[in-house]
């Protein structure tokens, strides 16, 4: 039961992460873009 509740923690854990890099790479994306259209 202990490992279970575990690994849902980590798997969710996990998803907050890959969420916030998938965030950030649309970030970066579009300041890029914003850069080149200024250029």
């Amino acid at each position: 039961m202990y490992l279970q509740s575990l690994m849902i923690y980590l798997v969710l854990v996990f998803m907050m992460m890959s969420t916030k890099m998938e965030i950030l790479l649309m970030l970066l994306t579009k300041m890029s873009t914003v850069t080149t259209l200024w250029n």
